[in-house]
Protein backbone atom coordinates (compact mmCIF):
# COMPACT_ATOMS: atom_id res chain seq x y z
CA UNK A 1 0.00 0.00 0.00
CA UNK A 2 1.34 3.42 -0.93
CA UNK A 3 2.03 6.10 1.64
CA UNK A 4 -0.90 8.56 1.60
CA UNK A 5 1.43 11.23 2.98
CA UNK A 6 3.60 11.24 -0.09
CA UNK A 7 3.67 13.93 -2.77
CA UNK A 8 6.66 13.20 -4.96
CA UNK A 9 8.28 15.69 -7.32
CA UNK A 10 11.71 15.05 -8.85
CA UNK A 11 12.24 12.21 -6.39
CA UNK A 12 11.57 14.32 -3.29
CA UNK A 13 8.54 13.94 -1.02
CA UNK A 14 7.29 17.53 -0.75
CA UNK A 15 4.42 16.54 1.54
CA UNK A 16 7.00 16.07 4.28
CA UNK A 17 8.99 19.19 3.36
CA UNK A 18 9.48 21.40 6.40
CA UNK A 19 9.72 24.98 5.29
CA UNK A 20 12.55 27.14 6.61
CA UNK A 21 11.60 30.47 8.19
CA UNK A 22 12.51 32.20 4.90
CA UNK A 23 10.30 29.79 2.92
CA UNK A 24 7.46 30.23 5.42
CA UNK A 25 7.71 34.00 5.01
CA UNK A 26 7.52 33.72 1.20
CA UNK A 27 4.49 31.41 1.38
CA UNK A 28 2.82 33.67 3.98
CA UNK A 29 3.22 36.65 1.65
CA UNK A 30 1.23 34.91 -1.09
CA UNK A 31 -1.36 33.64 1.41
CA UNK A 32 -1.80 37.20 2.64
CA UNK A 33 -2.28 38.46 -0.91
CA UNK A 34 -4.89 35.76 -1.52
CA UNK A 35 -6.74 36.62 1.71
CA UNK A 36 -6.80 40.32 0.73
CA UNK A 37 -8.23 39.51 -2.67
CA UNK A 38 -10.58 36.62 -1.95
CA UNK A 39 -13.49 36.41 0.42
CA UNK A 40 -14.06 33.25 2.42
CA UNK A 41 -16.27 31.06 0.28
CA UNK A 42 -13.91 30.49 -2.69
CA UNK A 43 -13.70 26.70 -2.51
CA UNK A 44 -10.00 26.57 -1.74
CA UNK A 45 -10.32 24.58 1.49
CA UNK A 46 -8.21 21.45 1.52
CA UNK A 47 -5.38 23.18 -0.37
CA UNK A 48 -2.06 23.69 1.39
CA UNK A 49 0.14 26.41 -0.09
CA UNK A 50 3.82 25.84 0.49
CA UNK A 51 7.14 27.12 -0.81
CA UNK A 52 10.49 25.49 -1.41
CA UNK A 53 13.66 27.27 -2.54
CA UNK A 54 14.28 24.37 -4.94
CA UNK A 55 10.93 24.29 -6.79
CA UNK A 56 9.08 27.45 -5.75
CA UNK A 57 5.39 27.65 -4.85
CA UNK A 58 3.43 24.44 -4.74
CA UNK A 59 0.03 23.40 -3.51
CA UNK A 60 -0.83 20.09 -1.91
CA UNK A 61 -4.47 19.06 -1.96
CA UNK A 62 -6.64 16.40 -0.40
CA UNK A 63 -7.95 14.41 -3.33
CA UNK A 64 -11.09 12.32 -3.64
CA UNK A 65 -9.27 9.05 -2.93
CA UNK A 66 -8.07 9.98 0.57
CA UNK A 67 -4.53 10.68 -0.61
CA UNK A 68 -2.65 13.90 -1.19
CA UNK A 69 -1.35 15.20 -4.48
CA UNK A 70 0.35 18.23 -5.93
CA UNK A 71 -2.16 20.62 -7.48
CA UNK A 72 -2.23 20.69 -11.29
CA UNK A 73 -0.12 23.55 -12.67
CA UNK A 74 2.33 23.54 -9.78
CA UNK A 75 5.13 23.96 -8.88
CA UNK A 76 5.96 27.43 -10.14
CA UNK A 77 8.73 29.83 -9.17
CA UNK A 78 6.60 32.90 -10.00
CA UNK A 79 4.40 34.37 -7.26
CA UNK A 80 2.09 36.05 -9.82
CA UNK A 81 1.65 32.75 -11.67
CA UNK A 82 0.77 30.93 -8.43
CA UNK A 83 -1.66 33.69 -7.49
CA UNK A 84 -3.45 33.57 -10.87
CA UNK A 85 -3.68 29.76 -10.78
CA UNK A 86 -5.25 29.80 -7.32
CA UNK A 87 -7.53 32.69 -8.28
CA UNK A 88 -8.71 30.75 -11.33
CA UNK A 89 -9.35 27.63 -9.20
CA UNK A 90 -11.49 29.63 -6.82
CA UNK A 91 -13.26 31.61 -9.53
CA UNK A 92 -14.37 28.53 -11.48
CA UNK A 93 -15.77 27.02 -8.28
CA UNK A 94 -17.63 30.28 -7.62
CA UNK A 95 -18.82 30.25 -11.24
CA UNK A 96 -20.37 26.80 -10.96
CA UNK A 97 -21.99 27.76 -7.63
CA UNK A 98 -23.43 30.87 -9.29
CA UNK A 99 -24.81 28.82 -12.19
CA UNK A 100 -26.39 26.28 -9.84
CA UNK A 101 -27.99 28.95 -7.64
CA UNK A 102 -29.40 30.81 -10.68
CA UNK A 103 -30.08 27.92 -13.04
CA UNK A 104 -33.82 28.50 -13.42
CA UNK A 105 -33.50 32.13 -14.57
CA UNK A 106 -30.41 31.35 -16.66
CA UNK A 107 -32.25 28.54 -18.46
CA UNK A 108 -35.14 30.87 -19.17
CA UNK A 109 -32.80 33.46 -20.67
CA UNK A 110 -31.03 30.72 -22.62
CA UNK A 111 -34.26 29.41 -24.15
CA UNK A 112 -35.16 32.93 -25.34
CA UNK A 113 -31.79 33.47 -27.05
CA UNK A 114 -30.40 30.11 -28.16
CA UNK A 115 -31.85 27.10 -29.98
CA UNK A 116 -29.22 24.71 -28.65
CA UNK A 117 -29.58 22.55 -25.54
CA UNK A 118 -28.86 24.41 -22.27
CA UNK A 119 -25.21 24.36 -21.21
CA UNK A 120 -24.62 25.82 -17.76
CA UNK A 121 -20.86 25.90 -18.30
CA UNK A 122 -21.36 29.04 -20.41
CA UNK A 123 -22.57 30.97 -17.36
CA UNK A 124 -20.06 29.39 -14.98
CA UNK A 125 -17.16 30.26 -17.28
CA UNK A 126 -18.43 33.81 -17.88
CA UNK A 127 -18.81 34.35 -14.14
CA UNK A 128 -15.32 32.95 -13.56
CA UNK A 129 -13.76 35.24 -16.17
CA UNK A 130 -15.64 38.24 -14.74
CA UNK A 131 -14.26 37.49 -11.27
CA UNK A 132 -10.74 37.17 -12.63
CA UNK A 133 -11.14 40.50 -14.44
CA UNK A 134 -12.50 42.12 -11.28
CA UNK A 135 -9.58 40.89 -9.16
CA UNK A 136 -6.75 41.22 -11.70
CA UNK A 137 -7.97 44.12 -13.81
CA UNK A 138 -7.73 41.91 -16.92
CA UNK A 139 -8.57 38.42 -18.09
CA UNK A 140 -5.53 36.24 -18.87
CA UNK A 141 -5.82 35.16 -22.52
CA UNK A 142 -4.85 31.59 -21.63
CA UNK A 143 -8.05 31.22 -19.55
CA UNK A 144 -10.24 32.54 -22.37
CA UNK A 145 -8.64 30.01 -24.73
CA UNK A 146 -9.01 27.22 -22.16
CA UNK A 147 -12.70 27.91 -21.53
CA UNK A 148 -13.42 28.27 -25.27
CA UNK A 149 -11.82 24.89 -25.90
CA UNK A 150 -13.91 23.34 -23.12
CA UNK A 151 -17.09 24.89 -24.54
CA UNK A 152 -16.21 23.68 -28.05
CA UNK A 153 -15.35 20.10 -27.12
CA UNK A 154 -18.27 18.64 -29.09
CA UNK A 155 -19.22 21.44 -31.49
CA UNK A 156 -17.22 24.47 -32.56
CA UNK A 157 -20.01 26.97 -31.92
CA UNK A 158 -18.66 29.19 -29.11
CA UNK A 159 -16.49 32.29 -29.13
CA UNK A 160 -15.77 34.56 -26.18
CA UNK A 161 -16.59 38.20 -26.99
CA UNK A 162 -14.19 40.34 -24.95
CA UNK A 163 -16.25 43.51 -25.37
CA UNK A 164 -19.54 41.94 -24.27
CA UNK A 165 -17.72 39.67 -21.79
CA UNK A 166 -19.79 36.66 -22.79
CA UNK A 167 -19.68 33.52 -24.88
CA UNK A 168 -21.49 34.00 -28.17
CA UNK A 169 -23.24 30.96 -29.60
CA UNK A 170 -23.86 30.07 -33.22
CA UNK A 171 -26.92 27.84 -33.37
CA UNK A 172 -26.07 24.32 -34.52
CA UNK A 173 -28.78 24.54 -37.19
CA UNK A 174 -27.22 27.68 -38.75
Amino acid sequence: MSDIYSVMYDGINYYKHIMSSEEEEIAAELKSLLKECLTNNWGLKGLYLKYSNEIGYYVIEDNDRGHYSMRYGFPTKEKDDAFIKLLSDGSIRKGFSFELENRESLQQSWNENCKNEYDGRKFAFEYSLDLMCEKLGYIPESYIIHYESMMNFHHNIWKYDKEKKEFICKNIDD
